[in-house]
């Protein structure tokens, strides 16, 4: 499920994940943080243990991804 900044607007896709991800690949704003999240990092508003907030949406961040997505917030 993509969330979007228009309140209660979703947008399904037959898509799979990795194949978004290519897609995006080259955005350089779009971060893979958990099997089921990519996440817009311009629209971040808080980073908090173990999850991020893009307004009032908390979204996980999977053990996999924490250490490439930290590295880069960290840049």
């Amino acid at each position: 499920m993509i969330y979007t900044n228009t309140p209660h607007k979703h947008i399904i896709t037959h898509s799979t994940f990795k194949n978004m991800e290519d897609e995006l690949s080259g955005y350089s704003y779009f971060q893979r943080v958990h099997k089921s999240f990519i996440v817009n990092l311009n629209h971040l508003s808080v980073i908090e243990g173990n999850s991020v907030h893009i307004g009032s949406h908390i979204i996980p961040i999977g053990s996999m991804y924490k250490e490439n997505f930290i590295a880069r917030m960290k840049k």
